[in-house]
């Protein structure tokens, strides 16, 4: 019987970039709690896959959370999973978000005995030789710090499976995938969950646990590998999991040749069935283009109006050029001046925004027409 025999099957699962407590920032504060109680429920959903799957190690490589939102209720959350699942031995990594600096959560004392931690400095290897498995990496100790250049990795048997794992936002070259000689590279810190193959090597980014921002439209999950003997050697499968339930999209509409808005409403919801949205999407819609002044931005387009979890216009158009307007000794004339080179103009989109919305509203009651759901 070989070695690789007596290790068995093992399974692995790497997930990160999780900011346990912390949801995106949307534009509907409303939402936070309901934001919160889904990434609760997807950080649950990777507990059940490890006892479901029996995995025997779980790496979270950064940014487990995000230590200047943690409160005492998510850190308790947090302690109390890892304690559900004392079969596993879980290695966190921390990140740029979640550093392991003096005075850190990581150094209160209060993980269980399943669960270790890897400190900022030097690179260290973390053994587990009852697996076959050995683990190098480092933790962030600043907050925006990511992993060192990466080291050379030794063999110390020909069965062992070497993994690298650590924080890193851009994908790392070649070059420095190939002398690291890993079987593994497994990191966090780029939303795009992706997979390469260099020089022998697999490189995996967990991308988000839960979706965050509009950086990726992918659901959130996690990556299970399973190390199996094939023809006398051992093998690394992986295989991506879908755990989270938000998809966040941001498209572009181009109102220039639109008549009203029952036609912009119509696009919206044409957005929403192409893609599949339902009540846990975040949807983001960005209207561009040149409008003419009488054309109404509508107010009351929320997200209830399209059944997501939040929805929201962010108006960037322009006002189409009316030289009327311009030599108008009127309020109209005056409002138009005033507001016209900012939204033309401007460099900054909020800015933009508030005064395409102002030289609507105002052009609206100057004209004595109904402004409540503008």
């Amino acid at each position: 019987m070989s070695e690789a025999t007596e290790f068995g099957e093992v399974r692995i699962l790497h997930f990160g970039d999780v900011f346990f407590g912390s949801p995106f920032l949307s534009p509907a504060p409303e939402k936070s709690a309901e934001r919160r109680r889904l990434q609760r429920e997807t950080f649950d959903r990777a507990l059940q896959v490890i006892r479901d799957q029996k995995v025997q190690l779980a790496l979270i490589t950064g940014n487990l959370f995000d230590a200047d939102d943690l409160s005492d209720e998510s850190a308790g959350l947090l302690l109390r999973g890892f304690r559900s699942c004392p079969a596993c031995r879980f290695v966190i990594l921390p990140g740029g978000a979640d550093p392991a600096g003096k005075g850190s959560f990581y150094e209160s004392g209060r993980f269980p005995q399943n669960v270790s931690v890897f400190g900022a400095g030097e690179y260290r290897t973390l053994p587990f030789s009852d697996l076959g498995v050995s683990v190098t990496g480092r933790g962030s100790g600043e907050r925006g710090e990511e992993s060192a250049a990466f080291p050379a990795l030794s063999r110390k048997s020909e069965d062992e499976i070497l993994i690298l794992a650590g924080y890193r936002r851009e994908i790392p070259d070649n070059t420095e995938i190939v002398s690291v000689g890993a079987d593994c590279v497994l990191l966090s810190g780029n939303p795009d969950p992706a997979r390469l193959e260099i020089g022998g090597s697999v490189v995996l980014y967990s991308g988000w646990l839960e979706s965050r921002g509009y950086e990726c439209e992918e659901v959130g999950g996690a990556n299970l590998l399973t190390v199996t003997e094939e023809a006398g050697a051992r093998r690394v499968h992986v295989k991506r999991l879908e755990l989270g339930t938000v998809r966040c999209l941001s498209r572009r509409i181009d109102v220039s040749n639109m008549k009203n808005d029952s036609e912009l409403i119509g696009a919206i919801t044409a957005i929403v069935r192409d893609n599949g949205l339902g009540r846990n999407a975040v949807l983001r819609i960005e209207l561009t283009g040149t409008v003419a002044p009488g054309f109404r931005i509508p107010r009351n387009a929320g997200t209830g109006s399209f059944g997501l979890l939040v929805f929201s216009l962010v108006n960037l158009t322009a006002p189409e050029s009316d030289p009327q307007l311009l030599k108008d000794m009127s309020a109209r004339g005056e409002l138009y001046r005033l507001l016209e080179p900012t939204i033309r103009e401007g460099t900054d989109d909020a800015a933009r925004a508030a005064a395409a919305r102002a030289l609507t509203i105002g052009l609206a009651a100057l004209e004595g027409q109904e402004i409540k759901d503008l």
